[in-house]
């Protein structure tokens, strides 16, 4: 990503194999430069697993600051999905439901997300 000054904050590697997906990120977010080194990066790096569908099933999320990966952990039900977060000081489990419109998207295996109908309008035209 280049800022209007063009100085880079982070440099990302997607690789792709199968069901799992590593990004490795090169990050200088809080000292963005002109001359990105990547030995003065902070580095990151997901682990990203996909079940049959290609829905995320879980995450796991390497700092070389923490000790231990933080992961997230995804199960998917006709009525929503359980997102449980471990390993961080905030570690929780949430239910998101789908809309009716996600539900219908499910079915008919259309690949989109709809997000909340409070806060977003959809327009639908056909051809």
């Amino acid at each position: 990503m280049y800022e209007s000054d063009s100085a880079v904050r982070f440099i990302r590697k997607h690789h792709k194999t199968g069901n799992l997906e590593v990004i490795t990120t090169d990050s200088w977010e809080m000292f963005p430069t002109n001359d990105p080194n990547p030995q003065n990066a902070i580095k990151l790096t997901d682990s990203v697993f996909y079940d049959s569908k290609g829905r995320e099933i879980k995450r796991l999320h390497c700092n070389e600051d923490l000790e231990e990966p933080w992961t997230e952990k995804f199960q998917y039900s006709t009525n929503g999905y359980t997102k449980e977060i471990a390993g961080t000081r905030m570690e929780t489990i949430r239910f998101y439901e789908y809309s009716k419109l996600q539900k219908l998207a499910n079915k008919k295996h259309i690949d989109f997300e709809f997000r909340d109908a409070t806060n977003y309008k959809y327009e639908f035209q056909r051809y």
